[in-house]
């Protein structure tokens, strides 16, 4: 998919979740929120990087981060139907990776988990429909499942299975049969625990 047709493809997940038509002085109103010029910025960063025109990258990058506070790597790997309700305070670093109709709420982040070597430890990967709600944080070589929703303020550290609810800090996984936000899921791995983090871990 090209970039207008990634950008048409983000506008209209961004109309679609206000309620608002494409058109007209609504399609005007949805344009000029900062989370969906956010997202314009971040794509065009992301094209001249891939097309090895870093100075521009660069440029569209500090722009976001000026503008919004908005700090999304240019490299980084965002399907079609990306929206951001709050840019302000979001982090995505590096190679990371998300599928379709990825959500991010304010205060939210994705990055390596800062042991070693970030680069070699590597960076999260998002499956399609994944929320990130206020103040979450997905941290370092995991897999979020698609339909999965991470809580406000949680801390991911470990794999979250498709249609997993992630609470708390660190994170636990639950389902919610029926939830609008992630798919049906069997209720008997309610409250399934995330494990914590080694005394090692937390200490590097």
């Amino acid at each position: 998919m090209g970039l207008f047709e990634t950008i048409r493809e983000d506008f209209r997940e961004m109309a679609t979740l206000r309620g608002k038509p494409c058109s007209g002085l609504a399609a005007l109103d949805t344009l000029l929120i900062p989370g969906t010029l956010a997202v314009i910025i971040f794509r065009l960063s992301h094209f001249f990087y891939i097309h090895h025109m870093h100075v521009f990258s660069r440029l569209f990058y500090l722009l976001n981060v000026i503008l919004f506070s908005c700090d999304i790597a240019p490299p980084a790997e965002i399907g079609p139907g990306f929206i951001i309700g709050h840019p302000v305070g979001i982090i995505i670093g590096g190679p990371a990776k998300a599928g379709r109709n990825f959500k991010l709420f304010g205060q939210c982040g994705l990055g390596g988990s800062a042991r070693r070597n970030i680069e070699l430890d590597g960076f999260p990967e998002c499956g399609d429909n994944v929320i990130l709600f206020i103040g979450a944080r997905v941290l370092g070589p995991i897999k979020i499942g698609s339909n999965a929703v991470i809580a406000a303020n949680a801390v991911v550290i470990r794999d979250v299975p498709a249609g997993g609810t992630a609470i708390g800090v660190p994170a636990r996984v639950r389902f919610f049969p029926g939830s609008r936000y992630g798919q049906q899921a069997i209720p008997s791995q309610d409250d399934a625990p995330l494990p914590s983090p080694s005394i090692g871990d937390a200490a590097e």
